[in-house]
């Protein structure tokens, strides 16, 4: 899935942004109330039959593995590198932790995908500290391929054999729609130091293609690829660290998330009817005023 490169970054220390913090917990409190209002919306509509909203978090701040939160854990091959949870971050680090025999070592975590289209609507959100990552412009992928390659990455995959991969190194991140990670089909490298502290990731795939943001601001679009691209019937969402020796530099990274959640997003007669009534319920009541003497 994802893969890596041979120049590496290391960031000394850790900054943190202080409105990510505030800016999560408004969106638990959104997608609550969402929630909350899907059951008014039902009831003003009921010859609707919406999709429903679906929400999976890990928060590393409860001093758990992903595992112990709803997300699987996947070592290709077992047991992968220590996880270590502490200081509210999940800590990967897949330095020295090689496959040999030109195979590729992935450390991962994933969850379901369902209602698994990714033309549905998906939106993918994750605080993340790069110390290092590795990317390669000359990976020699499955069948022999050139590909590229990133130490860290986050994928979602639909029924429908659809792909959408992101790729994030020391000094980049990168878009693939296709499971051969070919350059020619990808998007364009874009150059971004992800090890200068902690940065809030936002990846919105839907009909449109798949678009990222970082720290709010649009870094790179692509569109979708056609289905069938990966075996159908295997959808999930995926993010993790790899690790093999496929590359003249292996593949390796040291991370720390902060945060993870993806949200399967209802489709747009429904989005629109449940942010009518959020707009209704969160309107702000105007303050009595006082007659003066």
């Amino acid at each position: 899935m994802y893969a890596p490169n041979s120049h590496t970054q290391k960031s000394s220390s850790r900054t943190l942004i202080a409105p990510r913090v505030a800016a999560r917990t408004n969106l638990f409190f959104t997608i609550k109330l969402i929630s909350t209002v899907a059951a008014i919306v039902l009831t003003i509509q009921p010859s609707a039959a919406p999709a429903a909203l679906m929400t999976q978090v890990y928060d590393p701040a409860l001093g758990t593995l992903p595992s112990a939160q709803g997300f699987e854990h996947v070592d290709i091959p077992a047991p992968g590198p220590a996880l270590v949870v502490e200081d509210n971050v999940l800590k990967q680090d897949t330095r020295g932790h090689r496959q040999s025999g030109n195979r590729a070592g992935y450390q991962w975590f994933r969850g379901s995908l369902a209602p698994a289209d990714l033309t549905a609507g998906l939106i993918i959100t994750w605080d993340l500290e790069v110390v290092e990552s590795s990317y390669d412009p000359d990976f020699v992928g499955l069948g022999g391929v050139d590909s590229r390659s990133a130490g860290y990455g986050v994928a979602a995959i639909d029924d429908l054999g659809r792909i959408i991969t992101l790729g994030i190194s020391a000094g980049g991140v990168f878009l693939h729609n296709d499971l051969m990670m070919l350059e020619s089909t990808g998007s364009p490298f874009v150059a971004f130091d992800t090890t200068s502290g902690l940065h809030h990731y936002e990846l919105t795939i839907s009909a449109l293609g798949a678009s990222l943001k970082i720290n709010d601001a649009p870094i790179v679009n692509l569109p979708l690829g056609p289905t069938g691209g990966v075996p159908a019937g295997n959808a999930f969402v995926a993010f993790g660290d790899a690790f093999d020796d496929r590359a003249a530099v292996p593949s390796e990274s040291v991370t720390e998330l902060a945060h993870f959640q993806y949200t399967i997003v209802p489709e747009p007669a429904t989005l629109t009817a449940l942010l009518a009534a959020l707009a209704l319920v969160t309107r702000p009541r105007r303050q009595p005023t006082r007659n003066q003497a």
